[in-house]
């Protein structure tokens, strides 16, 4: 599991919510948010309602919040 950096909003302190089914078994849901202001940014993954959501699937919502949580854009001043 990869460390979450402060909230690039307002470095208060993150945390993070493990993927979970959405109870029409659709979607399958991760998220990490701030404590201090409240932003939270979720992981959608999209399952065919036809299949069963394997562990993969689990792990690849989580991951994918952990990326784009820690994800900063590099500003270049002139």
């Amino acid at each position: 599991m990869s460390e979450l950096k402060p909230c690039p909003f307002c470095g208060g302190k993150a945390y993070f919510k493990a993927a979970d089914e959405l109870a029409d078994g659709t979607f399958i849901n991760a998220y990490c948010g701030c404590h201090a202001c409240g932003i939270e940014l979720w992981s959608n993954y999209k399952k065919s309602h036809w299949e069963w959501a394997k562990k993969e699937d689990f792990e690849k919502s989580n991951q994918k919040a952990r990326e784009a949580w820690n994800m900063r854009a590099e500003w270049e001043s002139e």
